[in-house]
């Protein structure tokens, strides 16, 4: 049985040298050495994270003299976690080993004598550095060339002729392998930009992953209106795909209420709708905060125009020079002052004629007192 030797260079934790002696307990001979009976040594160069385990960046040296740049992830004690980590890599996620998920070369395990405690590791390949931070700390225009090549991800399992470089994609990956990853942060994703061609992808730390059977009935729409939570079935990738602004929200909040974009277009249907609740307010100054944030919504997400059925010039220019509440399409045939959207909200209807319950992915509320109640 292969046998692991550890070396942790001195760390804030550590003051000297630490060594440990571990036996592999699976998958045999994962790590490559070519012999049941060798004896391989990790050297630690770098520490990754402390947290429920401790997480090393060093080198693998095997018994023919070659090397390999690792990750040994170290946990002590309650070792389950780790161990199902392992399994996962075995089982489920050995099909996505390199390309969605790292290599896996093995799970060790051994007790620590002096203190009768229990401690286990697994030696998975480095693949860089990590995202880190939050998603929104990343520009919008990072976050859609990392995350879409504007495809649409169907339930097809193979997921044939898609970019396999996509963060969304390799989570899709994911739970059509039978694994929700239950802590989908930037800081367990590893982003290999250095070829804007075929961005790679891994993602890691699966200890507090779980088998899954996705149950989501809907595509993934690059850029569309977020569909219901009830009606996608699939809490993980509804979440990650709202997270990334991989979805153009489909509701936003105003004066603490929640409200469909499909419902007020315009600044006077949206001062209109909170205006019973807002009796001492001016009406001048709620249609000035609606406009306010409807253009906000405009600007964010004008760049996705061309693949949502939405007035995104419905009021005002993104520089505000339209004042009078036209487009500059209206300035030539229309002098009643009255704009599309407000047309468009009259008549029950979208820019192309049909009901925003058309909408892919959208159902209205029956009636008001379904969204008022909602703060």
């Amino acid at each position: 049985m292969p046998t692991l030797r550890i070396h942790i260079a001195p760390t804030r934790d550590y003051h000297t040298t630490v060594h440990y002696t571990l036996s592999q307990t699976g998958p045999q001979d994962a790590a490559g050495s070519g012999d049941s009976s060798s004896q391989l040594e990790f050297s630690s160069c770098a520490e990754l994270g402390s947290a429920n385990s401790e997480v090393y960046r060093g080198i693998l040296s095997k018994t023919d003299g070659s090397e390999q740049e690792v990750v040994c992830k170290i946990m002590k004690g309650d070792t389950m976690p780790l161990e199902a980590e392992a399994d996962l890599y075995s089982t489920e996620l050995k099909d996505l080993q390199g390309t969605d998920v790292p290599r896996f070369f093995g799970l060790f395990t051994g007790v620590i004598k002096a203190y009768r405690t229990r401690i286990a590791c697994i030696l998975l390949e480095y693949c860089g550095p990590t995202m880190g931070g939050y998603f929104d700390d990343y520009d919008m225009a990072t976050r859609l060339v990392a995350l879409t090549s504007r495809v649409v991800l169907t339930l097809n399992p193979m997921l044939t002729g898609l970019n396999r470089g996509k963060i969304i994609e390799a989570f899709v990956r994911i739970h059509n392998a039978g694994v929700q990853h239950n802590d989908i942060e930037t800081y367990h994703v590893i982003l290999d930009q250095s070829d804007s061609e075929n961005l790679k992808v891994r993602i890691i730390d699966f200890d507090n992953a779980e088998k899954h059977t996705c149950t989501r009935k809907m595509e993934i729409r690059p850029y569309g209106f977020a569909p219901w939570r009830g009606d996608f079935m699939c809490w993980e990738l509804y979440d990650l795909a709202l997270d990334t602004d991989f979805w153009t929200p489909t509701w936003f909040s105003f004066m603490g209420f929640t409200v469909s974009v499909f419902e007020t277009c315009d600044p006077k249907s949206l001062a209109e709708y909170v205006a019973p609740y807002f009796t001492l307010w001016p009406r001048d100054v709620l249609e000035k905060k609606a406009q306010e944030l409807l253009q906000e919504f405009r600007d964010k997400y004008r760049d996705r125009a061309e693949f949502l059925d939405y007035p995104f010039d419905g009021f005002t220019d993104s520089d505000g020079s339209d004042s009078d509440g036209q487009s500059e399409g209206e300035e030539s045939g229309e002098e009643s002052g009255e704009t599309a959207s407000e047309s468009d909200l009259e008549d029950g209807s979208n820019s192309e004629g049909t009901s925003s319950a058309d909408e892919p992915g959208v159902t209205e509320p029956q009636d008001e007192s379904a969204v008022t109640e909602v703060h």
